[in-house]
């Protein structure tokens, strides 16, 4: 079946629109966690990130002179990448397509650019971060200070008032870290969202450790969870975060996995090119199925090394 003509642009469309609309739904898990801006396209391909001003001068006295406070900004670079998803589809497909807005290939290509799309933003995550400033370039490299290691310990204490040990898993007391770590870089955890990024034996291992440990209602912010005993604990909301479940974890030298505890302000993820399709016949295939292909280009970046901690945790 040859679409050709108006017929084909249509089809064009609407299965691009029905791509684009699963993406922005449900395929791309970690676009939640990061701010979204358009590419910037020109001589260099960057965002720019403004600095801390200076604290305001204080007038004392009428008619003072005014004193100037330089915004100072810098440039992180971005390398944007193309992403691409071809399927090559049979006539009595093609039909299905036409009838059903959600059907399984869309969904199918949602989810490939999607795991694409996570694979881009998670690698901005950790790596350096080419800058320059006033004319002068420079790598940032992830802050060692917001670094929590294995062996980080410390927890807390019960209900009874008992203090708790940690072990070398993910456990409230790093996330307890991490959340402070950010608070002394000024975020404000009760207006921003704070996101953990972790895998599912992360998740598994730390919410063993909160029934463990006794959590309460009062553990669990603007969330109202099932932490009867007996029953499963819903981890969002857990100390006032929300968890992201990404199962590419990255590992380090001695197979320890990173958790990744993040504002939006952290990661910067921009679309260069939009998503586009196309379609035409594959004659060298029997049956001379239609090949229809999407992609866009995106790039990710980090922004502030101090709205975003590293956890290392020991999987086992």
């Amino acid at each position: 079946m040859a679409i050709t003509g108006d017929e084909r642009d249509l089809h064009v469309v609407k299965f691009t629109n029905g791509i684009a609309h699963e993406l922005q739904q449900e395929t791309s898990l970690l676009s939640a966690v990061v701010s979204q801006e358009p590419g910037v396209m020109g001589k260099q391909t960057y965002f720019n990130r403004m600095a801390k001003t200076a604290q305001a001068a204080e007038v004392t006295e009428a008619f003072a002179p005014r004193s100037l406070n330089r915004v100072s900004f810098e440039r992180r670079f971005v390398t944007p990448k193309t992403i691409e998803s071809v399927y090559a589809i049979p006539e009595l497909d093609i039909i299905r397509m036409a009838e059903t807005p959600r059907n399984d290939i869309v969904r199918a290509a949602s989810m490939e650019l999607g795991r694409a799309i996570d694979a881009n933003i998670y690698a901005s995550f950790g790596a350096s971060a080419s800058r320059e400033v006033n004319g002068s370039s420079s790598a940032a490299s992830f802050d060692s200070g917001n670094n929590i290691t294995v062996s980080t310990n410390t927890y807390g204490f019960d209900k009874s008032g008992a203090a708790l040990s940690g072990d070398t898993g993910l456990h409230g007391g790093k996330l307890k870290l991490a959340k402070r770590k950010l608070m002394a870089a000024h975020v404000d955890v009760s207006r921003q969202d704070v996101f953990v990024v972790l895998n599912s034996t992360q998740a598994t291992n730390l919410l063993s450790r909160i029934e463990q440990d006794g959590a309460t209602r009062k553990d669990f912010l603007s969330k109202t969870p099932l932490n009867v005993p007996g029953l499963d604990l819903a981890l969002d909301g857990y100390l006032g975060m929300r968890f992201v479940m990404y199962e590419d974890i990255a590992v380090d030298s001695a197979d320890d996995e990173y958790v990744y505890v993040l504002t939006r302000d952290a990661i910067k993820h921009g679309t260069w090119r939009p998503l586009k399709g196309s379609i035409h016949v594959r004659t060298d295939l029997q049956l001379d199925p239609e090949e229809i292909a999407h992609n866009m280009t995106i790039g990710s970046v980090r922004m502030d090394e101090s709205q975003i901690v590293r956890v290392l945790c020991d999987p086992t």
